[in-house]
């Protein structure tokens, strides 16, 4: 609005309301550049949930069943 009225040659009062408006932009994003951050306070979680350790073992005998048996020498591929 600044830039429209200077370019424009408008009235000297939204020149003027124009320049307010910008100063206190600028102060506005001054304060909230140097406000003081407030660290979110951690939450108290368990390092691991209870059904976790039977989880990896039901996952480690998945893998374990659905790993392809693989023959020394053939690597799966067709010549």
């Amino acid at each position: 609005m600044l830039s429209v009225a200077l370019v424009g040659r408008g009235p000297g009062w939204t020149i003027t309301l124009s320049c307010l408006a910008f100063l206190m932009s600028l102060i506005a994003v001054a304060f909230a550049a140097y406000a003081e951050r407030v660290a979110p306070e951690p939450e108290m979680t368990p390092a691991e949930p209870t059904w976790w350790p039977q989880f990896e073992r039901d996952l480690a005998e998945y893998v374990r069943l659905a790993a392809p048996r693989e023959q020394h020498g053939d690597s799966g591929r067709a010549s």
